[in-house]
């Protein structure tokens, strides 16, 4: 029977992640050509369950030359190329294959373009998201198509330009996560080969400079990554090249890092002229616009984003030019943190709300929704709106609403997660298990559990929630189990002592172990504890801190406590004026808003969002003149920039 599709593959030492690519695609390809290029794991045994196609290849240092070799061996009509850290989506299968057919009997070259899902973050399972790329996987066999390249090889017609089509379909790939680079070191081998091409003068094209510079980026050697993107950007003539709104993105990306403003925002409107029907570069823009502190500008650049993403997405378009990321996620992200500034909390709830739909393992949105929601609704109706998003049917939802409602202090909420834990038989942590004890101020559960537990080998949470058991009860007996134990714990047991013995110079030498513990107390809903070591251990430096996590919290009544307290005796920080004159603006009573935000910028004149807060906000032309050029003092460069 004539094959249809043949997979080809290079691999080394890919025993973690080959099953899984194999699988994939094995109900769609008819061959599998293997090109072992020296594996020392159980690579092979794993590519001998799929194919017998196995072939050893010594290692040139051209990936290029091992690419051509697969497709030299292969025998069907088309080939489809993959690396191990790679694999398939489950659908569409069959519709891929009809398309093939259809086309395989063409005398002309023909490729097919996918799309690349790349995994960004620490592993596949802590995801921060996905980059988009798209590559030719697929192509006709037998008409001249090879690789070409040492690295990040690309496919070629010995005639030149040939038919290309766009496929739905996509590839996953998890080479990009920091697990993967740093296991298999792919930067430094990566460097190599490039640094060999450079001897024998092969790096010629303006891709091989963007290539260059990308693994000068995961090296984290930004000048070498500047250098190499300006000029891959500027060597290329044809900017729709689809490889070039991805390196304007990275440059503005070192440029920011580097802080060469100037450059990155003549780069993002250049780009933004060229690109403005897609919501990337409206979104970079914003990105950059937050960095002095214009928040309103940043917030129309989003909304921005948004509007044009759901423009293109209503007519079945790709919405975005780079990453998918910058029309929606990364919009209501940062929308998410602006409206929480201007205490609009129904908008907040919306936009992270939206982040949470598009990604739910997002937990920092989780706990803020969570916290917001808490303070407006109805329990009930709090249950019911997470149900919407996190069903209860599934344990491990219940066990992350358990927890994040235990770390918010929400009795009535975390005892119903608790319950629904209990149900599905969850092992619930032993620091958890105090935590809810103490939350719920029973008293004979927690010390019940403390005796089954060794602390020994306990973790640090466990431990600490001791101190706060013994302050809340007024019990240093809890502090017996700490006596001893090393490091953070013994700073747990001194803390405590100093508190029971009334040692109040060395409480104050703990004074960051202080705030957490404090925080921790009111947190549990421990008041009583918490107003005595106010009133007996505060000093200035901590309620400033006090004072701002509350403000942080949306506690507005009990942050203005603290900072009048503070401005009383003349102890205020500049971010507390700061936060008090965001309070006032968003009040609609900007005279005392800027009269707060003065303040805060006599105290610490060289924090650049002051000033920004400043031009959004001030209605006075004079005033706004001589706030902006101590902005452009501060950063000369950014003189002639308009951050409207």
């Amino acid at each position: 029977m004539e094959k249809l599709l043949s997979l080809c593959m290079i691999v080394k030492n890919e025993e973690k992640v080959l099953r899984r690519c194999l699988e994939s695609v094995k109900d769609l390809v008819d061959e599998i050509i293997i090109i072992d290029s020296g594996s020392t794991d159980t690579t092979k045994e794993i590519a001998l369950e799929y194919t017998d196609h196995i072939y050893d290849y010594e290692w040139t240092n051209d990936f290029a030359a091992a690419r051509n070799e697969g497709i030299r061996r292969a025998t069907g009509k088309w080939i489809l190329i993959l690396d191990a850290d790679e694999y398939i989506q489950n659908e569409q299968h069959q519709e891929l294959k009809d398309i093939l057919r259809k086309h395989s009997h063409s005398p002309e070259a023909i490729g097919i373009t996918f799309s690349i899902l790349n995994y960004l973050g620490a592993t596949e399972a802590e995801s921060t998201g996905f980059m988009e790329s798209h590559s030719i996987r697929i192509f006709l066999n037998g008409r001249g198509l090879l690789y070409k390249g040492a690295i990040h090889e690309q496919i070629v017609s010995p005639t030149g330009a040939f038919e290309t089509y766009s496929h739905s379909f996509y590839i996953y790939h998890i080479g990009y996560t920091d697990q993967i680079n740093q296991e298999k070191d792919k930067a430094t081998r990566n460097i190599t080969i490039f640094n060999e091409l450079k001897k024998r003068n092969q790096l010629k094209t303006p891709y091989d400079d963007f290539t260059l510079a990308n693994e000068y980026a995961k090296l984290r050697d930004l000048p070498k990554a500047l250098y190499s993107y300006e000029k891959a950007y500027r060597r290329c003539k044809d900017k729709n090249n689809y490889w070039i709104p991805h390196c304007a993105d990275r440059l503005i990306t070192v440029y920011k890092i580097l802080k060469k403003y100037k450059e990155a925002f003549q780069l993002t409107e250049e780009c933004l002229e060229r690109w403005s029907e897609y919501p990337d570069f409206h979104t970079i823009k914003g990105m950059l616009l937050d960095v002095f502190g214009f928040e309103k500008a940043c917030q129309n650049k989003m909304e921005q984003s948004i509007r044009i993403a759901e423009n293109l997405e209503s007519q079945n378009e790709q919405y975005w030019k780079i990453h998918l990321d910058h029309g929606k996620f990364l919009p209501y992200q940062k929308l998410a943190e602006i409206y929480y500034k201007q205490r609009n909390l129904n908008k907040t709830v919306f936009a992270l709300t939206k982040v949470l739909n598009i990604d739910r393992n997002q937990f920092q949105a989780l706990y803020k929704l969570a916290h917001l929601l808490s303070l407006q609704e109805a329990d009930k109706d709090t249950i019911a709106f997470f149900e919407k998003l996190y069903s209860s049917s599934k344990a491990s939802n219940c066990l992350l609403l358990f927890q994040t409602f235990l770390l918010l202090g929400k009795g009535t909420l975390t005892q119903h997660y608790y319950n629904l834990c209990i149900e599905h038989k969850l092992l619930l942590s032993e620091a958890d298990i105090l935590r809810y004890y103490l939350l719920l101020n029973e008293p004979t559960s927690f010390q019940n559990k403390v005796l089954e537990m060794n602390f020994g080998i306990a973790s640090d949470e466990a431990c600490k929630l001791l101190l706060l058991a013994a302050l809340t009860w007024q019990d240093p007996a809890y502090l017996i189990p700490l006596a001893d134990l090393p490091e953070e714990r013994a700073r747990l047991y001194n803390l405590g002592q100093a508190i029971f013995g009334s040692q109040n110079e060395d409480i104050l030498d703990h004074e960051d172990l202080l705030y957490t513990i404090l925080i921790d107390l009111f947190t549990v809903q421990s008041y009583e504890a918490y107003d005595l070591l106010i009133n007996q251990y505060v000093k200035p430096s901590l309620l400033n801190k006090l004072a701002h996590y509350f403000y942080n919290q949306n506690y507005i009544e009990m942050a203005i406590n603290y900072y009048s307290i503070l401005i009383e005796n003349h102890e205020m920080e500049a971010m507390g004026y700061y936060n008090l004159s965001l309070v006032h603006l968003y009040e609609g009573k900007p005279q005392e808003g800027l009269h707060f935000l003065k303040q805060a910028i006599e105290i610490e004149p060289g924090h650049l969002p002051f000033y920004a807060t400043w031009l959004e906000h001030c209605t006075d032309p004079e005033l706004n003149a001589k706030y902006r050029e101590k902005f452009n003092n501060l950063v000369p460069s950014c003189r002639h920039i308009n951050f409207a």
